[in-house]
Order: structure tokens, then sequence, then C-alpha cells
């Protein structure tokens, strides 16, 4: 018998056999078709009434049992979508293969990927609710909106005019057996910065790279004071330039950088290709090799599958952005704030505001970087 027979012989099995059945299609933000048919297919096997607009948002309605008509609607909400993050290493494809689950007796996880239990777990009890005839309720009102990780876009495309109950319970919180009246609010800047790339001669092409960061939810591990990748490579690009200028080397100029993948997640990974002067390349290298030794060590304690890397690469330069802009640019990432900005009052325990500096890559005209922000 395999582990995910062993884990649907437990209790919810029904909610657990749902869920395992949702890790079989990919669903990721953006990629809702897929889900949307599957949940399609099943309703029709229940005969419910429901709806299935353009952004494959569903309201779904069953009938109260009998004796309770009487009672207000209650509408029961979760989402379709999932955050698709994968560790080092790993080659599984979220637009077509099945999450990698895994089950160890007490935990349900995947090998090197989320698992998509936010939200998956919600949508899993609504169709195990849809089902079961046992259950006496009110009318339930069933919705399910999409591409919430990514900006609520489901919910905002949701025609709400049909929508009957009274009472809403959101299925989307962190603690089983926790009812939260309250949320965060949340917005996502983008800042662009329009650059110039020019010709270089006598240039190398360096590759630095960090990896192996622990990364997380920029709403749950937010508070948890996880190194995040953007920041790690920009302060290793700030002690190292301050390394060439002492020692009377020419500093690097950026080609590209590229780091985080949502808005939503802590970078894990970052990734940058620079120009540095091929004529001093081994010496600069090797006080690269002293700054990145240092701020690996001084990281590994917490995060101790950090990895610091630097490659020179076969190809020659042939533009880059030039070394004052390259230098700006590094200097407003270790200036930007992430992480927690301010605790509760009330509550010290309780994040009030946080910001998580979540991805930098190119645009048509320069680099941009996404800036998410909760309070």
């Amino acid at each position: 018998m395999s582990e995910i027979d062993e884990l649907l012989k437990k209790d919810y099995k029904d909610v657990l056999k749902n869920f395992v059945e949702l890790t079989k299609i990919p669903h990721g933000s953006g990629n809702m078709k897929p889900i949307g048919d599957y949940i399609e297919s099943r309703l029709k096997e229940t005969k419910l009434a429901y709806v299935r607009d353009g952004s494959d948002n569903f309201i779904i309605r069953k009938e109260a049992t009998k004796g309770y008509e009487a009672l207000p609607v209650l509408s029961l909400q979760g989402h379709l979508d999932m955050v698709c993050e994968k560790g080092e290493g790993s080659e599984h494809d979220f637009e077509k293969d099945a999450l990698p689950i895994r089950f160890d007796g007490v935990k349900l996880y995947c090998d090197k990927t989320t698992l998509g239990g936010d939200d998956g777990i919600a949508i899993a009890y609504c169709l195990s609710m849809m089902s079961d005839d046992t259950l006496v309720h009110p009318e339930l009102e069933f919705i399910f909106t999409t591409d919430e990780e990514t900006g609520l876009y489901g919910a905002k495309a949701l025609d709400g005019s049909s929508i009957k109950g009274k009472y809403l319970i959101n299925l989307d919180s962190e603690d089983e057996g926790t009812a939260l009246v309250a949320c965060a609010g949340g917005a996502t800047s983008v800042s662009r910065f329009a650059l110039k790339k020019d010709g270089m001669m006598n240039a190398e092409v360096l590759e630095l790279s960090v990896a192996g960061l622990f990364g997380g939810h920029s709403g749950a591990e937010i508070d948890k004071n996880r190194e995040n990748a953007i920041k790690v490579i920009s302060r290793v690009l700030g002690l190292w330039k301050n390394e060439l200028k002492d020692n009377g080397l020419d500093g690097y100029r950026l080609i590209s950088f590229n780091g985080g993948t949502k808005d939503n997640a802590i970078p894990r990974s970052a990734c940058v290709l620079l120009a540095i002067n091929a004529l001093q390349a081994n010496n600069a290298l090797e006080l690269l090799k002293k700054v990145s030794q240092k701020t690996e060590a001084a990281i590994r304690p917490y995060e101790n599958e950090v990895k610091i890397d630097f490659i020179l690469k076969e190809e020659k330069v042939c533009e880059a952005y030039t070394a004052e802009e390259s230098d700006k640019f590094i200097e407003y990432l270790n200036l930007a704030q992430t992480g927690v900005i301010m605790m509760d009052r009330d509550d010290p325990k309780m994040v009030e505001t946080s910001c998580n500096l979540a991805i930098v890559r190119e645009y048509e005209d320069g680099l941009e970087v996404h800036q998410s922000f909760r309070s």
C-alpha cells in the first residue's frame, strides 16, 4: 500500500481524497482552465446549479435541508489557484505535472515544491460538502475565485449581483478551528528604472547567484526573519564594490538582474550577470570570493542551505548598464525596505505592516522592482 493510500484511510478521508485529486491538476495562478474544467466535471456529477464565468470563477448552490429553508443563505468561499514555487534541483513543471506529494505518517507535503494547501484544502472541503447528503444545513452558496495569489483578480472580475448569502465564511485561514473577523489589506508596487546599455571593450561576463534560502509566504512567514535573496545578492555586490574601490580596481557593470518569482513569496534565489574588467579579473574575483564567503558564513546559522556562487562565463560582453546606473540601482536595493515594518501595538506578537521585496527583473527599457505591501 502506498503512503498516500495509507493517508486516505484516516479521518476526513473524503476531504483528503478530494485534495489529493486536486494535486494532480495544474492550478497555478494564471493557469485556471484545467482546474476549472475539473470542478465543472465534478459539478455535473452532483447535479447542483452553478455558474462559471469568463474568469473561471464559480458560484454553486446547494439547496437547504428540508426544514431549514427559512434560514439565511450561507456563502463559503475559497480560491482555486496556488503559489507555484520549487526548490533548487526540482524539474517539476507546474504547467503540466501533478504535484509530487508525499506523506510521512504525520504530514502531507511535496518534494521540493509548494503543496497548494492554500487554498486547495478549502476547495476539497467544499467538494465534500457538495456531495454529502447527510449534512444538515441552510441553503449553501459555494464561491470559488481565481488568481487570488497574484492580486485577487478573480474576485475583482466576479459579478456579485447573483450572490445570495447573508453570511460569508472565507475558508483561507492559517489555523484549523480558528475564526478571524478581519484581515490585512494589500497592495503591490512596481518601480521601473529606465536604464540604458552601451558597448564595452575588454570585459568578462561574471554570473553571481544566491540560492537555497528558505523563502516562504510573504504573509505567513514575513515575521520569521528569513533572508531575502535579492537583499543578499545586493549586499554582496555593495560590499564587493567597496573592496574593489579600496584596492584601486574598476567596479562592475550590471548586464541583467533576476530575483524572485512571485509577489507574495519571499525570494529564495537571485542571479545577476555582471561585466568586469578582463585585465583585473583575477584580483577582482579574489575579493568577491572573500566577500561571498563572509556573507554566506554570517547567514548559514539561520539558512543552512544557502549557497553563494560565481563563475566567469565563456561569452564576451556586448553591452551593459553604465557603472553609475549599476551602482545606483544596487544602492537602491540595499536601501529598500523588506520584512516587518511595524508590529501591532495592542498585540505585539502580530504584524501590523510589512513589505516583501519580491521580484527584480528586466523589462523592455531597463529593470523593474516589485514590492508587496500588507497592513
